[in-house]
């Protein structure tokens, strides 16, 4: 509905808040005392607004295009008035729909508002190092800040996959971990007679657990020198040694049983055949009827031909083992760094008395039961582990592989 007034010293206008909420009316006066003539404003003109809530409101009154073109907004006396005016306070959620800049900076200002960011950024840091760590100890499912221990016995890097190894086996009672690791390898050294340059790629390296010696080396000349030796001159005494070839890093073992007892390694080698599988070597174990077969790669076959008639192999999981004089784990008797020591197998009684009380302890796991057990939890059969061999060939294979673009056709190179 529209209304002729005539000209007045001020009337007022009701303008439109808009939100997210619905629609609020906001008075103001605008002064009129410039205007000569009649102006027509519409002040009753109902307008709905879609709101969440515009079904639960009433509606407002809105200005029409009359009030718009009735006085042009360039005006000096209607710009001044309305820049007079105080600023509405807005409800915390609710925004008006005009777009309203807080300050208009030039990008130097903007500059300096990035630099006070950064200097309050800065101090806040630095203020937090400052304080001390909060002790979070008492409060119950907290995370606690623990400190990393580096540990003990860090593992020694793999030796060259390609290398070929020697084993040395001390004799005579000598202790290899009693002698430092320069004096036992100068002593081989000078044994095997290997100058310098022969020794540029060599690693020596000591299990003092097992009480053997490991030497790998890229020069089959050298490692045929190392073969050969047979005694080891320490100070002023000469202990006898047994050197020999170990298995290569890729190759994995299989135990044949049903065989004959006492077969020779020959014709184990020569008899024994596993289709597109290379046979290394193969040996009886001991007085018993069970073969140990060593095959190329890191698959152990599920069945070998043995004169023409297929046989069962199963992987090789060797027991831990157990030396019957010390009775320590993982080394044989024949090459025991202690072999003078007198210890009782039943209860693990060092020099015992003939007539002694003689009860099963186990000097291994503190068990009721013989060190020498097979079912010792300590000596639990485990499976070799090669997963640095498979990760250093699939690197090899990597690295032969051409580049990509090479692989390409030419047309689209």
């Amino acid at each position: 509905m529209s209304q002729e007034r005539p000209s007045t010293s001020s009337f007022k206008v009701r303008f439109l808040n808009l939100s997210a909420k619905g629609v609020r009316p906001i008075t103001r006066s605008v002064s009129m005392e410039h205007l000569t003539g009649s102006t027509t404003v519409s002040i009753e003109h109902e307008t709905p607004w879609p709101t969440a809530n515009a079904d639960a409101r009433p509606s407002v009154a809105a200005q029409t295009p009359e009030a718009n073109t009735a006085r042009p907004a360039t005006d000096p006396a209607v710009f001044n008035s309305f820049s007079q005016q105080p600023e509405v306070d807005t409800p915390p959620g609710e925004s008006m729909e005009e777009d309203t800049t807080l300050c208009d900076n030039t990008d130097n200002d903007a500059g300096g508002c990035w630099k006070t960011v950064q200097h309050r950024r800065r101090a806040r840091h630095m203020h937090a190092e400052a304080q001390p760590p909060e002790d979070k100890s008492g409060i119950p499912y907290a995370p606690q800040q623990t400190t990393r221990k580096r540990s003990q016995n860090q593992n020694l890097p793999p030796l060259p996959l390609h290398d070929e190894k020697i084993i040395l086996r001390p004799h005579g009672g000598l202790c290899l971990d009693s002698w430092t690791h320069p004096e036992l390898a100068n002593a081989l050294w000078s044994a095997a007679g290997l100058s310098t340059q022969d020794r540029q790629n060599i690693i020596f390296r000591l299990r003092p657990q097992q009480n053997l010696a490991v030497i790998s080396t890229p020069k089959s000349h050298v490692a045929d020198a190392l073969y050969k030796v047979r005694e080891l001159r320490l100070g002023q005494q000469v202990y006898p040694i047994t050197t020999y070839f170990a298995a290569p890093d890729n190759a994995c073992k299989g135990i044949v049983p049903g065989l004959v007892r006492g077969t020779p390694s020959s014709t184990l080698v020569d008899e024994l055949l596993t289709p597109g599988t290379q046979i290394l070597q193969a040996r009886m174990m001991g007085q018993t009827n069970v073969a140990l077969v060593t095959f190329e790669g890191l698959k152990v076959p599920r069945y070998v031909r043995f004169y023409g008639a297929e046989v069962r192999c199963y992987p090789h999981r060797p027991r831990q083992l157990v030396c019957k004089i010390c009775h320590r784990l993982g080394h044989w008797a024949d090459h025991c760094p202690t072999p003078h020591v007198l210890i009782c197998a039943t209860c693990g009684t060092d020099n015992p008395a003939p007539s002694h009380p003689c009860t099963p302890h186990c000097r291994s796991c503190d068990g009721s039961h013989p060190t020498s057990d097979p079912n010792c939890p300590r000596r639990a059969r485990q499976t070799p582990n090669k997963a640095w061999v498979r990760k250093a060939l699939k690197k090899e294979q990597r690295e032969l592989q051409p580049p990509a673009h090479l692989l390409l056709p030419k047309i689209w190179q």
